[in-house]
């Protein structure tokens, strides 16, 4: 199914992070126009390079940052707005299990592979490391190329869920360096500001060791724990009334 590119940050978080923004952020970068024929297979390998990514969310009155880390068998990312995160771990056999963290409440939420299929949440491992999912991706129109972070970018035009799109996508990395999304006089953009082969040790958020001073809440749990303010707080922000 496609979905445009706040529907795509949904599947990879269960937290919202894209916020409305108004203006032209295309002006906001700087990238240098190429003339080529160069058409590479987007989808062209499963391999993914070791990346780790910071990119702002803009809004005409908020920003906020949005981080990838991505290694072969972990993904985490983080919402620099609510202080939510999320690991996602996968293990030899392919089974995947889900960390959410709550940095504001000390908590962790985990969530084995089978409590995923339950709940019917199971990820496309492809899309959570490409931030969008593969098929969204070759269904849009390579209008161009660019220059950006030193790599070459494709310009992809289309609309995905009746919504005119523009991703610059990065074919050797597999991630968008900049989404505009245009619905009306309301645009809605994500840019790349900075990209690592190693996490950079600044990243706090990501110094598991902090976690085991948290709280940690089997997701298979919370339907006996609807009286905990915390779970009542979770219910919430995953639009549960009870």
């Amino acid at each position: 199914m496609n979905r445009n590119f706040t529907q795509q940050l949904l599947l990879i978080c269960f937290l919202s992070i894209t916020l409305p923004v108004n203006g032209n952020p295309e002006e906001q970068i700087k990238a240098e126009s190429t003339q080529s024929t160069y058409q590479p297979t987007i989808q062209d390998s499963l391999e993914l390079p070791t990346l780790s990514a910071r990119y702002e969310i803009r809004s005409a009155s908020h920003n906020h940052e949005w981080f990838i880390d991505r290694k072969m068998n972990v993904i985490s990312t983080f919402n620099g707005d609510n202080q939510r995160g999320e690991i996602w771990t996968r293990d030899h056999r392919g089974d995947v299990d889900y960390t959410r963290v709550f940095m504001e409440d000390k908590k962790l939420v985990e969530y084995t592979t089978g409590e995923l299929k339950t709940q019917n949440k199971l990820p496309d491992w492809n899309q959570l490391s490409s931030i969008f999912d593969p098929k969204v991706i070759e269904s849009l129109k390579i209008s161009g190329e660019k220059m950006h972070f030193g790599e070459k970018v494709l310009v992809l035009e289309g609309k995905i869920n009746n919504v005119q799109t523009t991703i610059w996508w990065i074919p050797k990395l597999k991630i968008p360096s900049y989404v505009l999304e245009k619905q009306g006089n309301v645009d809605t953009s994500m840019t790349l500001k900075e990209i690592y082969n190693q996490t950079p040790i600044t990243w706090k958020w990501l110094d598991t060791a902090a976690y085991d001073s948290f709280s940690r809440i089997d997701a298979s749990d919370i339907g006996d724990m609807e009286s905990d303010p915390f779970v009542k707080k979770l219910l919430e922000i995953d639009g549960h009334v009870h």
